[in-house]
């Protein structure tokens, strides 16, 4: 299992595009996903978890 949060988002952009996503919603889960990894940032996290994601 990806733990690494950018490589897990890289890794679902990635599958955005093979599955052909439609931009405005490929956009909206981007921008989410963008925020999760500024939180993560300004905690000096960068390894998802249970643990972490309870806390988010």
């Amino acid at each position: 299992m990806i733990t690494d949060l950018k490589t897990l988002i890289d890794t679902c952009k990635q599958e955005l595009h093979d599955r052909e996503y439609h931009a405005h919603h490929a956009d909206i889960l981007i921008k989410e996903w963008d925020a999760v990894l500024q939180w993560f940032s300004h905690r000096g996290v960068s390894e998802f978890g249970q643990d972490i994601g309870y806390k988010y």
